[in-house]
């Protein structure tokens, strides 16, 4: 009975995300105008997953999952962030240290409430071009002119690490720019990890 009475409680407060669908919030038309000095790399599309039912044990930590197919590129996002949003993605370029640079900017144009759940914010990106690595970050979240900050970071080569990731090592990996691998030891192909630094530069 005290079970019966604490979920029933949950549903009241709004403590229990939405109902499991197969898009919560979407939108799939183009935007042609984005990133012109990347040659052409663009937003084709975005789409919101709802909250999963097994959230609770199974947060989420803002990682950046990079596919890409071609031109194409498909970045996830697993957000945590409050259970009645609904985020709006946008996005723009730049050429950081010589990275082509792809920056997502996400924004909650639905409400502000007290309940947290992990969404799967996908977004598709195209026109990047053969033999080209790019480093994709994530803003956000964006509400009511309240401006969001860098919350997740990932690049297409394998070898360029971004914050909090394993560098150097056997494999060499780098970090992407406006990060310093921060080594655990000064021995040989010692590995460390990719902090944030003051000046700008990668390594």
């Amino acid at each position: 009975m005290r079970l019966h009475c604490i979920v029933l409680l949950m549903l009241l407060s709004g403590c229990i995300g939405p109902a499991a669908e197969d898009v919560l919030y979407e939108n799939g038309s183009s935007n042609p105008a984005v990133a012109e000095n990347l040659g052409g790399v663009h937003l084709l599309s975005y789409a919101q997953a709802p909250c999963p039912d097994d959230y609770m044990s199974n947060r989420y930590d803002n990682r950046v999952i990079l596919e890409r197919s071609g031109g194409s590129l498909t970045v996830t996002h697993l957000l945590d962030y409050v259970c009645c949003a609904k985020i709006t993605v946008s996005a723009n370029t730049e050429v950081v240290a010589g990275q082509p640079t792809i920056n997502l900017v996400e924004q909650n144009v639905g409400d502000m409430c007290r309940c947290i759940c992990g969404y799967n914010v996908t977004s598709t990106v195209s026109g990047l071009q053969d033999g080209k690595d790019y480093f994709v970050r994530v803003y956000g979240v964006e509400f009511k002119g309240q401006s969001g900050s860098l919350i997740g970071e990932a690049s297409t080569n394998p070898r360029i690490a971004g914050e909090g990731a394993f560098c150097a090592g056997i494999a060499g990996i780098r970090c992407a720019p406006g990060l310093d691998c921060q080594l655990e030891g000064d021995y040989p192909d010692a590995g460390g990890t990719c902090v944030r630094n003051v000046t700008g530069g990668g390594q």
